[in-house]
């Protein structure tokens, strides 16, 4: 099938199997550089190799976007471009960016590429073993690993 599918059965529920799920991220994905990164879950009607064409083929070059550090809102030239490509005004302006409005400008500039490809992020509801502060029985649940990462 080519799509990465995620194994969470919650996810699962709110996704047909005709479709494909793709992990999308806005930020230091390889963890190379600052290492934050926020991860996006997208549902796509086409496999990934279809619409890392579609990130390929457009015509604006989508890896600019915020690309530089702390530039927290895309380039006046990007948005202009972005305009001229068909994305409504009103995603291209908010007061402040945030990682969510950023991927919602990157696959709608995707589906204007391909006009037959449609994506839509998803809200993956699987549960983490982790939470603030403490549960009803005044424990706080320490997780494994923080040493792991140096710098």
């Amino acid at each position: 099938m080519g799509g990465e599918w995620l194994t969470s059965s919650t996810l699962k529920r709110n996704v047909k199997m005709s479709d494909y799920v793709i992990r999308f991220p806005i930020g230091d994905w390889s963890d190379d550089g600052h290492g934050k990164c926020d991860w996006f879950t997208v549902k796509s009607n086409k496999p990934v190799e279809d619409v890392r064409e579609a990130h390929f083929k457009c015509k604006l070059p989508i890896g600019e976007l915020c690309r530089d550090y702390q530039e927290d809102k895309p380039a006046d030239h990007l948005i202009d471009e972005a305009l001229d490509l068909g994305v409504p005004e009103v995603f291209l302006h908010p007061e402040y960016w945030s990682p969510e409005e950023l991927v919602d400008l990157w696959i709608r500039l995707l589906m204007i590429t391909d006009t037959d490809l449609k994506l839509e992020v998803i809200k993956d509801e699987t549960p983490t073993i982790n939470f603030y502060g403490v549960d009803s029985k005044d424990r706080h649940l320490e997780t494994p690993g923080y040493g792991l990462f140096q710098y």
